[in-house]
């Protein structure tokens, strides 16, 4: 699993972020063992269409599966089956359910592209998030997700979405360095593993896609919260591991920061970290 993030470019989107899963590695959650979903019938195209007008209605995102405008350093194609678009809206279902209401406006999400054969430079990749500047000046994000994702879509997705929610909402840089020593990803880029797959190989990091950079440590470790199944090795691992303890910490509290008040949220993000940690984990990860 690989995601790699660059900025790029002038004028509307003046500073790009860009985050990809390269496809060429298995992604987390299908090491796991997951067994094939069943096939159902071919949907409709007007049954797609039906799904897609829900979700956006219900999550104020709009979808598109076509006509999808180009971009510069990112290639695809849109021959996506009736069937991958279903699935992958049904996901995409799975995973805002879990998230407060007017969420993706908060986040400042405007769109998802419905995509196959993605890629990033020279990457393949099962994500994409891209946003116009950061912070206050953010005017929009928009998501590209590749079709089909398979068992890691739930995984991916949760991952590219607290990329965009780093775009748009302000983090705890002093409580981040207390932990690392540093939010500097040439540091990060000059101790990276190169095995890029599965859970690190390395202490201190979740998976070992999240020794790559600052951004790519925290989108990983959110998606461990909230996404990924475990064996009883890795969960023993990341029990053992101190630093990655104190990072889970830090992604919940960061939950906790910007979504106040969302109970049934951050109840969810909480329950992935109890997990693996147990009830008083984050009383012994302060």
């Amino acid at each position: 699993m690989f995601h790699q993030s660059k900025r790029l470019g002038k004028g509307i989107f003046a500073a790009i972020a860009i985050a990809c899963v390269l496809m060429m590695l298995l992604p987390m959650t299908a090491m796991a063992g997951f067994k094939q979903r069943p096939s159902d019938p071919e949907p409709t195209t007007a049954q797609v269409d039906q799904k897609v007008r829900d979700f956006e209605s219900k999550y104020g995102v709009e979808v598109l599966y076509q006509d999808i405008p180009k971009r510069k350093g990112v290639t695809f194609s849109t021959k996506v089956t009736n069937r991958q678009l279903s699935q992958q809206l049904d996901d995409m279902e799975s995973v805002f359910s879990v998230y407060p209401r007017d969420f993706a406006k908060t986040i400042k999400l405007k769109k998802v592209y419905l995509v196959k054969e993605l890629t990033s430079g020279k990457y393949s990749a099962d994500g994409l998030s891209i946003a116009s500047m950061f912070g206050p000046k953010l005017r929009e994000s928009v998501m590209y997700l590749n079709v089909p994702s398979g068992n890691g879509a739930v995984y991916t997705l949760h991952h590219e979405l607290m990329h965009v929610m780093e775009y748009a909402l302000p983090s705890d840089r002093k409580a981040w360095i207390k932990i690392v020593g540093s939010d500097d990803d040439n540091v990060y880029w000059e101790n990276a593993s190169g095995d890029l797959s599965g859970y690190a190989n390395r202490a201190g990091f979740v998976t070992n896609y999240a020794g790559y950079s600052v951004m790519e440590d925290r989108a990983e470790t959110y998606a461990v919260l909230m996404a990924a199944p475990y064996g009883e090795k890795a969960l023993k691992r990341l029990r053992e591991d101190k630093v990655v303890q104190a990072k889970a910490k830090y992604v919940v509290d960061y939950c906790k920061m910007n979504f106040a008040g969302e109970t049934a949220y951050l109840d969810k993000v909480q329950a992935g970290y109890d997990a693996i940690y147990g009830t008083s984990g984050a009383k012994k990860a302060a």
